[in-house]
């Protein structure tokens, strides 16, 4: 292969490079950003259950 033929084969191999790469991360790059459902724990007051009560001691005491 004389110098010409390394550089078609050169310019081709990095095109093909950068368009793959471009292929995979243009979606990315595009796809519309939504915000992520925050949810909140809310309890009304006083309905928390007392420790000892809620989980009952596996052992015999």
């Amino acid at each position: 292969m004389n110098r010409i033929q390394k550089a078609v084969a050169a310019v081709m191999a990095l095109t093909i490079t950068l368009l793959g790469a471009a292929g995979v991360t243009a979606p990315m790059a595009f796809a519309s950003v939504q915000p992520t459902a925050l949810h909140q724990v809310q309890t009304a007051p006083g309905t928390q259950p007392n420790s000892r009560t809620a989980m009952p001691n596996p052992r015999p005491v």
